[in-house]
Order: structure tokens, then sequence, then C-alpha cells
């Protein structure tokens, strides 16, 4: 697996373009709707199966340690972060006194896709074929495109 980038936590720069793509607000909390999920989520809906990733980064945050619990109780956890370039991701961390591993995702924006049209795709300079599936998000603007002819 390649990364583009492998982004230090404590680069300005770095930091600027993690909140941007991510929504990472500072070094403690976690990227933007950031929630527990587990091995087949990872396997099945990530992009670990297919792209690679764009991003990686080591963080600490606070998570909620107990769900069962009526108190709230948060520990600073250090995880891997590995982000993609459509501004999903997922987090793990190994739990060393329990052997589990627990795993999150991210992502910038919950895309809401539309169809291309014309004068986008044109725009963008994306050729159309008959497999081709391509589409923008209402909210960010990030653009999809690949060809499914095998």
């Amino acid at each position: 697996m390649m990364f583009d980038k492998l982004v230090y936590i404590s680069d300005k720069e770095d930091v600027e373009e993690l909140k941007k793509k991510f929504g990472v607000i500072n070094y403690n909390t976690p990227p933007a709707n950031f929630k527990e999920v587990d091995a087949e989520w990872v396997a099945k809906q990530s992009t670990f199966r297919t792209y690679g990733f764009k991003y990686h980064w080591y963080q600490q945050i606070f998570i909620d340690t107990d769900k069962q619990s009526t108190i709230r109780c948060q520990q600073l956890k250090g995880m891997h972060f590995f982000g993609s370039h459509d501004g999903t991701g997922f987090a793990m961390y190994t739990d060393a006194w329990t052997g589990r591993i627990r795993y999150f995702s991210f992502a910038g924006c919950i895309h809401e896709y539309r169809k291309l049209t014309e004068k986008e795709y044109i725009e963008h300079k994306i050729s159309r074929g008959m497999h081709d599936h391509s589409g923008i998000c209402k909210k960010c603007g990030y653009i999809y495109y690949y060809n499914s002819s095998g």
C-alpha cells in the first residue's frame, strides 16, 4: 500500500489540510463524523479494499471507554488514522489489555451525490463511455468517477 502523504499533526500546513479534508480540529479531538465501527465495516465500506490511502497520521484522542456505564468515562487513546482522497477514512487502535482492536470511521463530508451535467463533464475533462460511472457531491463538490468494464 502506498501513501501519497504521511502527515504530521504537529506541522501547521498538515493540520490545516486535515481540518479542511476531515474536520480535524485539534490534537485531542476526533475528526468529523467519528463513530465506532466493526472489522466488517472496514472490510466492506471503507476504501481500504480499493484505492488505498492518501493520508496517514497518528493522533491521541479522547474516546468513551465503556458504553454500558451510566457515567461518561473517557480515556486518551493513541490511534492511527487512514484518510482517503474522498475525505473519508477509518482509525484503529489496539487495546493490549483486552487483546482487541477497535475501529472507527470518520468523514469530512457525508457525501450526497447527484449526476454530473454535460457542462460539468466538459469542465472537469471527464470522458464518458458505456461503463463509466460518476457523480458530484451536492455538499462539498467532490467528484467520483470509475469505469466498471473490467
